[in-house]
């Protein structure tokens, strides 16, 4: 397994190989946003600053390279929610927060990866009948073919949780009954329990 300081480096070996003939303007202020969430920013700041040959003004997280290019640097709350999620945020003093964007697992809240946790929470507590059974319910178990509904285990376990493009897929799901509409207060969740067999 490869250290990931290994791996940086050599990156940044391919990069100056590209990079040496320009030219050095030291009054630049270039701006590097890395998305590599959870590293050491010290080490990672150190590898690109003596890696390349362009100056380099800032190192920052890319979602703070996000906030100045769509605020234009100005106060405000810059807000990403893809696969995961991330806010960054400046106020007028200049006072900068960040939030979200902490693993996979938590942290992540209101990311398409949460909310195919969610789907995948909503479907058990229908089947357990812990909350209504809704249209959810019976589109996961269309769109899945479950024979019985602990199949859906071994389906998640096997192929969508292991890779979080997976899991953050099943929001689309979600959004179906969402658009479909069936219940103005929640699309998802039925209004009557199943009828026993």
């Amino acid at each position: 397994m490869h250290r990931f300081g290994d791996i940086l480096e050599e990156a940044i070996l391919g990069i100056q190989s590209e990079t040496a003939e320009f030219q050095v303007i030291r009054d630049a202020k270039d701006c590097i946003g890395p998305h590599w969430y959870g590293l050491r920013c010290r080490v990672t700041c150190r590898h690109f600053r003596t890696g390349f040959y362009l100056h380099i003004g800032l190192i920052s997280n890319d979602v703070e390279a996000g906030w100045a290019g769509s605020l234009g640097m100005e106060p405000g709350i810059h807000l990403v929610s893809g696969t995961g999620s991330i806010a960054f945020g400046k106020n007028k003093a200049g006072k900068s927060k960040r939030s979200g964007s902490w693993s996979a697992f938590f942290g992540d809240e209101g990311s398409c990866c949460w909310l195919g946790r969610r789907t995948m929470e909503l479907f058990s507590k229908q089947a357990d009948e812990r909350i209504p059974v809704g249209p959810l319910y019976h589109m996961m178990r269309e769109r899945f073919q479950l024979k019985q509904d602990m199949d859906f285990i071994a389906c998640m376990e096997a192929e969508y949780i292991p890779v979080r493009s997976k899991t953050a897929s099943l929001q689309k799901l979600l959004l179906a009954q969402q658009k479909r509409g069936m219940n103005r207060q929640n699309p998802c969740i039925g209004n009557r329990q199943r009828n026993w067999e």
